[in-house]
């Protein structure tokens, strides 16, 4: 697990330094907060020993010690302050075998001119951007947040293409705001 966690760390250091000072900022909170929940996710699955939890606990303290501590996020603003939330009911990913969701619904010349599906990031493209979109619009995060996983993930993409994109999912009905 240590080693695991040793190995992602040193792959976000490296990210982090060919980002700038924010973006470096969000790729180390994304990336300690996954680390913790790599962590809390193992009490799904089986009974951790007291012991071996606050071993774990230390460890990730030491870790963010390491790393450093990143400032907190600056707070939402505008649209970035929306929630969105998926559709339960539609499970998957919008294409798939040939079909594509998301442009049968929303029509192939608007769903064309969506910039977000068009992007080029760091490490992805507009598919894969579009799939996180979607993943991380859990009705917990505002928009602000998502495109702050987003961009942890695949490398910085503009608030305002994420926003596009989930608006344009709501008039289809695959997510929700509030």
């Amino acid at each position: 697990l240590r080693a695991q966690a040793l190995r992602r760390t040193a792959r976000a250091l490296a990210r982090r330094d060919a980002l700038g000072k924010e973006e470096a900022a969000n790729l180390l909170r994304f990336h300690l907060e996954h680390e913790r929940a790599v962590v809390a996710s193992l009490a799904r699955f089986l009974k951790v020993p007291e012991d071996l939890g606050a071993e774990a606990a230390r460890f990730l303290d030491q870790l963010r010690v390491m790393v450093g501590e990143p400032p907190a996020a600056p707070a939402a603003e505008g649209d970035g302050r929306l929630v969105f939330r998926r559709d339960p009911e539609l499970k998957g990913t919008m294409s798939a075998f040939g079909y594509d969701y998301f442009a049968d619904k929303y029509g192939e010349d608007k769903a064309s001119a969506v910039r977000l599906l068009s992007f080029r990031g760091l490490r992805g493209s507009g598919d894969e951007y579009a799939y996180e979109v979607l993943n991380f619009a859990d009705g917990r995060r505002n928009a602000q947040q998502v495109r702050d996983a987003v961009s942890a993930v695949y490398g910085p993409v503009p608030l305002e293409l994420v926003v596009e994109y989930l608006r344009a999912l709501e008039t289809i009905k695959v997510v929700s705001s509030r």
